[in-house]
């Protein structure tokens, strides 16, 4: 199961998982199929193609090593799933699992350039909750850059991407993301967005989460995914922000 006590993924053998369903989208006039597959044999051409994306949408200080994916990758902690049009690889993905807790992280998404802009990372984020590894997991936490940042345009542009999707901010939740690649680069000021499992909050529930669950996916983040030392104070600081109920907007 995708979250475990300790928050490990079960892939055992080797090659892809394939979902059952396709997704439906255009290129023009031409309808065609996106197949998603997780991912799992780190020396097939999928894994290739999915960091060849990787390495062409990222800049450098925000990806981490391709060393340091593959051995998260290994761990059980992350999940890897592409989205194929026809055989070609036209989205990839890579999911963290936090420790303990119903919620996982969108470490990153990319589209192949070729496919920017036709709907594809939208219908892959409409779906992905189907697939069986993610059967308990009932938010995606997304980091998203703050609007202070250097480039507000393209954050602009993230945010809304987003929230068309029918994500919500986490009121008053934001960090630093520590340099990925070499402690020259500087961190990266992020506002943290929740997209949820359909069905998640009922009629009764409001719009919040529970602050000491979001306290425990946060520090999974910083300690399994960034390295960060759990008891480092920039850690505790942030941790301590978090109130009890996290009002989403």
């Amino acid at each position: 199961m995708f979250f475990q006590e300790d928050h490990l993924i079960s892939i055992a053998g080797r090659g892809t998982f394939t979902v059952a369903f396709q997704l439906t989208a255009k290129i023009g006039s031409a309808d065609f199929k996106v197949r998603l597959e997780v991912v799992l044999d780190l020396t097939s051409s999928a894994f290739s193609d999915c960091m060849r994306i990787y390495s062409s949408c990222f800049p450098q200080r925000q990806r981490r090593p391709t060393s340091s994916v593959i051995a998260m990758l290994r761990s059980g902690k992350s999940l890897l799933v592409a989205g194929f049009v026809r055989e070609e690889v036209a989205v990839m993905c890579l999911l963290f699992a936090t420790a303990d807790t119903h919620f996982m992280l969108c470490d990153y998404l990319a589209v192949s350039p070729p496919y920017q802009g036709q709907g594809i990372g939208s219908q892959f984020l409409q779906q992905v909750f189907c697939l069986p590894q993610l059967q308990k997991c009932r938010h995606i936490l997304i980091e998203a850059e703050d609007l202070a940042g250097v480039n507000r345009s393209a954050a602009l542009r993230r945010i809304s991407f987003y929230r068309d999707l029918g994500a919500r901010e986490a009121l008053a939740i934001g960090y630093d993301i520590p340099p990925l690649q070499g402690e020259f680069w500087p961190a990266t000021p992020v506002r943290i967005l929740v997209l949820s499992r359909p069905g998640t909050f009922g009629p009764a529930d409001g719009s919040q989460l529970d602050g000491g669950q979001l306290r425990k996916g946060l520090k999974s983040i910083f300690c399994d995914l960034y390295g960060m030392d759990r008891d480092d104070e920039a850690v505790q600081a942030m941790l301590r922000r978090i109130p009890p109920d996290v009002i989403l907007v």
